[in-house]
Formats: C-alpha cells, sequence, structure tokens
C-alpha cells in the first residue's frame, strides 16, 4: 500500500490506572503511526488496552506518559479554546455500545447536529435541517428517522446515527471503538461495508478498534496486535495474516471460526504462554514493514521463521500449546 502522509503519530504511550495501592499499566509503552487514508487495525483480547489507546488518543484519558501527535502537533501543547475545539472536531469516535452512546430524551435530529451547533457549521436552521437529512441519507437511513428516538430504532441504525454524528463536523480521522461488537452478524458486515464506503467518497482515516480478527483484515490495510498493554506484532494486514510472526498473533488466528463443520471437529486451536524476556525487549523491523516485539536476540529466529513461511498451524513455539491439551 502507498501511504498519504502521517495524520497521527503516537509514542512511547502509557495509562496507568490506580487501583487502591496497585498501579495498573493498560497501555503500556506503545508506539504507531496512522496515515491518512487508511484504515489502522487494533486489535486483541478483552482488556488488553485497546479501547484505552482510543479514548486516550482522543483525550478523553490523559496520557500518563508519551506524547501523542495529530498533524504534526504535540497534542500536550494544545492551548486556547479554538485549537482543542478544532482537534475535536478533526478526531471524532464511533462507540462500541449503540444503545448506550445516544442520549434517549433528544430526537436523533438533535444528537446529529449537535457538533454542527457547538461548531457553527449551519447558516440556519433550514441549513441545519438539510444538513441533518443529507446524512441520514448518507447512513443508509431515511431523513424522517430525524423526528424519532433512539430507543425506537434497532441497534444497526442506531449504529448508523453513531456514524452521522461523527461525520457532523467532517472530521479527518474517527476512531471506531468496537462499532460491531454489540450488534448481529448479519449487520456486521452492512456497517462494515458503509465505513469503508464512506471511506473512499470523504477520504476518511480510521483507527479500527476491534478482537474480531476477521473483519479487522477485510477493512484494515495495517494491523497492530495489542496484548497486555503492549504491541506484540505490527504489519500490513495481508501480510500479517498469511504469515503471522509472533506466538500471540499465532493463537488469536488460530481461534477464528471456519464455516466448515468438519475441519473445526479436527483443527487445532493454539493457546499463548506468555515468556518471561530476560533482555530488554521491544518492537524490532523484522522484515520490512513487519515488526515483532521481540529481544534482539530473536530477531535472526523471526527472520528465519518468516523466510520459511509461518503458518497458524506452527505448534514448533515454546510459547504456544494445542488447546485440547
Amino acid at each position: 500500500m502507498d501511504h498519504g502522509s502521517e495524520l497521527l503519530r503516537v509514542e512511547g504511550l502509557q495509562q496507568i490506572f490506580q487501583s487502591g495501592s496497585k498501579a495498573v499499566r493498560a497501555v503500556d509503552d506503545i508506539s504507531f503511526s496512522v496515515f491518512r487514508g487508511e484504515t489502522f487495525g487494533l486489535v486483541g483480547e478483552s482488556g488488553c488496552g485497546k479501547s484505552t489507546t482510543g479514548r486516550t488518543i482522543i483525550q478523553l484519558y490523559k496520557p500518563s506518559n508519551g506524547k501523542i501527535y495529530f498533524e504534526g502537533t504535540d497534542l500536550a501543547s494544545l492551548r486556547g479554546k479554538k485549537r482543542w475545539q478544532q482537534f475535536r472536531r478533526d478526531v471524532q469516535m464511533i462507540y462500541q455500545d449503540p444503545y448506550g452512546s445516544l442520549n434517549p430524551r433528544i430526537k436523533i435530529r438533535e444528537i446529529i447536529a449537535e457538533g454542527i451547533d457547538v461548531h457553527g457549521l449551519a447558516r440556519n436552521a433550514k441549513d441545519r435541517e438539510l444538513q441533518v437529512a443529507g446524512l441520514l441519507e448518507t447512513v443508509g437511513l431515511n431523513p424522517e428517522h430525524a423526528n424519532r428516538y433512539s430507543h425506537e430504532l434497532s441497534g444497526g441504525q442506531r449504529q448508523r446515527i453513531g456514524i452521522a454524528r461523527a461525520l457532523a463536523v467532517q472530521p479527518k480521522l474517527i476512531i471506531c471503538d468496537e462499532p460491531i461488537s454489540a450488534l448481529d452478524v448479519s449487520i456486521q458486515a452492512q456497517i462494515v461495508n458503509l465505513l469503508k464506503k464512506l471511506q473512499r467518497e470523504k477520504q476518511l482515516t480510521y483507527l479500527f478498534i476491534a478482537h474480531d480478527l476477521s473483519m479487522v483484515k477485510y477493512i484494515s490495510n495495517r494491523i497492530a496486535v495489542m496484548y497486555q498493554g503492549k504491541i506484540v506484532e505490527l504489519g500490513e494486514a495481508k501480510e500479517l495474516y498469511r504469515s503471522p510472526l509472533h506466538p500471540y498473533t499465532e493463537s488469536l488466528l488460530s481461534s477464528i471460526p471456519y464455516p466448515d463443520p468438519d475441519f473445526e471437529k479436527h483443527r487445532n486451536r493454539l493457546l499463548y504462554k506468555q515468556p518471561a524476556h530476560t533482555e530488554e525487549s521491544k518492537l524490532h523491523e523484522v522484515v520490512p514493514g513487519h515488526f515483532v516485539f521481540c529481544a534482539p536476540s530473536e530477531v535472526p529466529l523471526y527472520q528465519t521463521k518468516h523466510e520459511l513461511g509461518a503458518t497458524v498451524s506452527n505448534t514448533a513455539s515454546p510459547f504456544l500449546v494445542s488447546a485440547a491439551n
């Protein structure tokens, strides 16, 4: 893929929460970039820190450490209401729960128009109404939905409202925080196809957070795999699926269901056992564009693994065991 210019850069990001006397490292020193026009997938199991990463980028949480740059500007250096308002217009979020993220007390019209009002994007009441109607049509709903309340809509329709609300302020980056995990499987593909269509039409950039690797592969250009607050592998989507290198990524890929009962009956799922690293481990570029979290001495081993063509059926790693054991 030919990437556009860098839109977002995260450097050494940490998010530490205090739980009594215990410090929990939800995000533990991660770095990555997102380029204009791409979809950057961030995947991992529940509790790995992926949603916390998204919420820290959009400043729902203040980072404990590290830097976040948007269009080359360090967010820590932003001063003044006007600059913060512009950032909040440029970066929007689509939330996981389409039921809890919409205000049930106001009509859909007001939910979508909230950002339009805050940022003064409508010339008058008629223009505001036209913008709301246009946004509803853009996400596949009828203008008549503007008069309804969120409880009158299905889960898929509510998530379309969430997408329309994000689009209303013409953002540059949308953080999609598991936007399909609460939806029926039959609706998930519709929402993902809508997001891909909008990206093409409006030159959007997505940070797509999810635990469903099969769907992330479908929508993402590059993918970062998170485990216990760290990124353990990062690379082009096709490359990562074709040749997973880190044992945890192999474990995740082995858990993706396949629509064949006979295959599922005999397939070998792999469980990951976290190693105790004795050296300083970090993300290393094992092959061009493909990064793995490992110690320096392990880099040649992963390079050899890549040359041999790693597959999820490979159980040679001491950090993978059969789920049947």
